[in-house]
């Protein structure tokens, strides 16, 4: 049915294209709005293996949105339990996962980088990131 095909192709397309949009207002909007933070990290609870498609368009929304506003987006996941760190180990295997949790140990300028990445690494091994790679 093509609302059907729509709702699985192209509105999540439309939706990330939106989102990385080079707009500053709408980074803001997401980051000052924990719901909207909680939204995107929820896509993390679905069962494994995610949808192909939108873990690309998720990874793609969360790597431009770290890289626009790193320290809104460390604050909010460094506020999050262990329950975060699992969403991410469970779907390691979902193609980009591994670069995008890369990405939020290792993207910032010189002087927020040193600050942020031991936080963000602190964090990580605080909730046994390794531990349950294994």
């Amino acid at each position: 049915d093509e609302i059907d095909e729509k709702r699985r192709y192209k509105f999540p397309y439309l939706a990330c294209e939106l989102l990385v949009s080079d707009i500053p207002s709408i980074y803001s909007a997401i980051v000052e709005n924990k719901k909207h933070l909680k939204l995107l990290f929820d896509f993390l609870t679905q069962p494994s293996p995610l949808p192909p498609s939108l873990s690309l368009y998720f990874v793609r929304v969360l790597q431009t949105l770290y890289n626009k506003r790193p320290q809104e987006v460390t604050d909010y996941i460094q506020k999050q339990d262990g329950t975060l760190a699992y969403n991410f180990v469970r779907h390691i295997e979902t193609f980009g996962m591994n670069e995008l949790i890369l990405t939020l140990l290792g993207t910032m300028d010189e002087e927020d980088r040193l600050q942020n990445n031991c936080c963000m690494a602190q964090w990580w091994m605080g909730h046994n990131f390794v531990s349950q790679l294994f």
